[in-house]
Parts: C-alpha cells; structure tokens; sequence
C-alpha cells in the first residue's frame, strides 16, 4: 500500500514539476497533443510516412503561431520550431552549435561540417569556402555534361515502356559524378572502387534512416549490440580505407608535380585540400577524409532526391516542360551541344524550375542547433539550454509567398515583386546563415546541367498528385514517383 501511494507521489510531484518546467510567459505556444511528462514524445512514433506528415504538422502549426512554437521530448529537451524567415535567420547566425539530433551520424561524420564543434568548423570552413566558389564548379562542366548524357543513354532503354522508376538511374549517375568531381575517381576505377564506396555509403544511410526511426537505437547499450552497428562498423571500415587509399595515391601524384595539377584535367575537391594541407599545413590526413566522407554522401544523396522530385513534378506540368524546353533550344541550340559557364546564366527560366522545386520539395525541410544563451525573437525569447528546429519547409510555406505557396509555379522566381527579392531568408534549400551548406554551387550547376540534357532528348509525363513521401534522413518519394518517357 505505502509503495503505491509513493508511486502516485512521484507521479505527482514530477508532473508538476514539468508543468512548472514547460511554463514559459514569453514563450511561444506548446504544440496541441503533448502529454505530461512525455510531452510530444509519443507524436514522433511510426514510420517515415507518419513522421513525415507529423513533422509538416509542426511547421503549420508553427506558421499559425506568428511563426515560432514549442514541442518537448520528455522532460529534458525543449525543442523551438522556427518558421519565421527573419527569425530562422537570426537563430541561425546567433547559435551555430549542434544539438544532440545529429548524434545519428556522428560517429561515422565526427569532424566533417555537418557535425563538427563549432570550434573544429569555423577554420575549417573558412578554408573550404573558396574550393566551392562557380569558377573551380565551371572547370569541371566537361564532368557534369559527360554524366549527363551517360544518364541520357542509360534511360534509353525505358523509351515508351510506360512508367518507370528513376531512381535507380539517378542513383549510380549522381555516385559516379560525386567521385569524379569530388574524389578524382575515373572510369578506370568504376568498377573496383566506386561500386565498393558507393555500396558502403548506402549502407551507411540504410544505418542512419533505421537510427531516425527506431528511437531506442539511440541507446547507447541497444545499439552496440544491434546488427545495425555491425553494418555501421563495417560501412566506416570500408569508406575510411577506399578514401585514405585515394588520399595517398592522390598525395602521391601532386608531389610528383609540386602540387600542379595536370591541365589534362580538372581541379577537383581533394586537390584543393591536399594543397592547403601541403601549403598552410591546416588539415591531418583524417580532417580530410572526414570532409570528402561528409561531401560525397550529402551531395549524392541531396541532388539523387531532387532530381527524383523534379522529373516528376516537370513530368506533371506540360506548360512548364514545354518552357523549358523551348529557352534550351534558345540557348543551346544543337540537342548535343554542351552546358557551357556562359550557358548557365542565359537559362533564366531554367534556373527558376530549380529554385522551385528545391522550395516545393526540399530534401533536408529541418536544420537545428544548440541554444547555448537566451535568443530575443521579434515575438518571443528562445530559452537557452533548448534546441531551435529551423523549418525549411515552413519557410517555404510562409504566406508571405502568396495565395498559391502550395502550387508548383516556377513563374514566381520571375516576378518583380516576389517577396524573395526583398527577403532572401525566405529561400533556404541550403540552410541559412554562416553555417549554410557549402555545396550550393555544386547541387545548382548538377541538377541544371542534367535536366538541359534530359529534356532536350526526351518528353516527360507523370502525375506529381499521386506521389507518396516519406522523412528519414531527408525527405524521398517511395511510390508514385514513376514517369514515362518520349523522345523528342
């Protein structure tokens, strides 16, 4: 009898103190459903599909509330949904650490820029930033037009077949690409290296969807003694070694030319690094490989689903096709003629495709960070020892986009008056802010340069209503996303 009358004590006592804890009068409001103790634990169960309808949930919400609210995970992690532009901006600049939620790929990302101290990320970004400037992206065009066309020649075979799932083309197109550019891997290696990498970096994100859905996986005592660790273990075994192998061999050749790279072929990533290493002494061996490690997964996996999203969204839209297809032809004129540096810029409408379905479909639609102090919003105080959720996707849902933000419309990016021209906030596909994503450059020219070849070969058609999409990592259609195609 006195055991279950101190259980309700404690209940009681606890649920009081959280009720004390979630108070807050200058906070933003509690989102609807959270429970005492658990808070809003209990929403983030299911599957991708429920996560991922849970997660717009927050941003509408969100948007509804002046643009900032509150969800708690159990007592000990308040968590701000930010969807305000300028708001997102301001958390974003003020707070640069990350929070424990990145703890899913720590282990295998350590000190890359997605999961490094901010003391291990300043310099080092400071650093990487000029190697991801348009001028080294142009030198590698020749790259990004070859593999587009090898894209092109390997959909052929699903001419007038009916619909079809394109991801498994894009897949191993996009791993080709990240290498050559990225790792200055060539065909010669396809077979032996590329295959090997490319088949450890997917394990490696079939280790992080599992870890994003399957919360007791985030015990430390469950997981190392879960299969998923064994992968995990093994993927990083296989990747650290097929990188410090490439780091050697490439180490290797630019000593033999004094760090000159062979006007044969273009500047790539890993030369730049091994340079600065070479010349400034600011990066080991492992900081290196971290980097390239962090630069191929997240630039495979980001332009892989954004192309898969936007051959199905311009597959749907016959006007839009029809527009797109027509400046090429402007511009380019002969179907086979290559995407130049001095292309890119004439391919305005092009460009206003992409914009748009990176704001419709945005891969990575959440960003957070660690708030280490009191963060004054226009309407709110973010308390310190909290996490601030950057809504991409509430961004991109702002009224401030106007009465059909919901639609696919390209045509927005041309007019005048859009918003974004006064409030650049209001776009962020690449995160915002100082610690934004260094790959912007990279993902703009890969996805414009594949889809000018694409499109001047083949006739899309598909129906974007009946796609499906799921949250693990990123956001990814798992049904409906197949099209069909015609040549031109």
């Amino acid at each position: 009898m006195f055991s279950i009358v101190l259980c309700i004590l404690l209940c009681f006592v606890f649920n009081f103190w959280w009720k004390r804890k979630c108070y807050d009068p200058h906070g933003p409001p509690i989102h609807p459903g959270a429970l005492p103790i658990i808070g809003n634990a209990h929403q983030f169960l299911g599957d991708g599909l429920k996560l991922w309808k849970f997660l717009k949930e927050l941003s509408y919400f969100s948007l509804k509330c002046g643009g900032v609210s509150t969800v708690y995970l159990g007592p000990l992690h308040r968590i701000y949904i930010v969807t305000d532009p300028d708001d997102c901006l301001t958390l974003s600049n003020a707070c640069l650490d990350k929070p424990f939620i990145y703890d899913i790929v720590k282990e295998w990302a350590n000190n890359g820029l997605i999961t490094a101290d901010v003391s291990i990320w300043k310099p080092h970004r400071k650093l990487l930033n000029p190697m991801f400037n348009q001028k080294i992206l142009h030198e590698n065009l020749e790259i990004f037009n070859s593999q587009a066309r090898r894209l092109v020649e390997q959909m052929s075979v699903e001419l007038e077949k009916g619909k079809f799932a394109t991801h498994k083309y894009i897949v191993s197109n996009s791993q080709e690409t990240v290498c050559q550019i990225i790792l200055n891997l060539t065909s010669d290696t396809f077979d032996d290296v590329i295959k090997g990498y490319s088949k450890a970096t997917q394990d490696l994100l079939d280790v992080f969807i599992a870890k994003s859905q399957k919360l007791w996986l985030h015990i430390p005592f469950i997981f190392k003694r879960s299969s998923y660790k064994k992968k995990l273990d093994r993927s990083i075994e296989i990747t650290t070694a097929i990188l410090n192998r490439v780091i050697q061999n490439q180490k290797a050749e630019l000593k033999k030319s004094n760090f000159t790279v062979n006007a044969n072929r273009a500047v790539t990533f890993l030369d730049l690094m091994l340079t600065v290493q070479e010349t400034q002494g600011s990066f080991t061996d492992d900081d290196i490989r971290e980097h390239l490690d962090q630069l191929a997964f997240t630039a495979f996996d980001t332009t892989t689903e954004t192309l898969t999203f936007g051959l199905k969204l311009i597959g749907s839209n016959e006007r839009v096709q029809q527009r797109i297809y027509e400046e090429l032809k402007e511009v380019l004129g002969d179907t086979n003629a290559d995407v130049s540096r001095y292309d890119l810029p004439q391919l305005v409408y092009l460009d206003a495709v992409v914009r748009e379905i990176l704001r419709t479909y945005s891969t990575v639609p959440f960003a957070a960070r660690k708030i280490l102090k009191d963060i004054k919003l226009k309407n709110y105080t973010l308390r310190a020892n909290s996490i601030g959720a950057i809504s991409v996707f509430g961004i991109h849902r702002h009224p401030i986009w106007g009465a059909d933000v919901e639609e696919f419309r390209p045509e927005r990016w041309l007019e005048p008056s859009l918003a974004f021209n006064d409030n650049p906030s209001l776009f962020a596909a690449f995160s915002l802010g100082k610690r934004n994503c260094i790959g912007k450059w990279y993902a703009m020219i890969s996805i414009k340069t594949t889809l000018a070849h694409l499109l001047r070969h083949y006739r899309l058609y598909a129906d974007d209503k009946k796609m499906t999409v799921k949250f693990d990592v990123s956001i990814r259609a798992i049904a409906g996303h197949e099209i069909s195609l015609e040549r031109r």
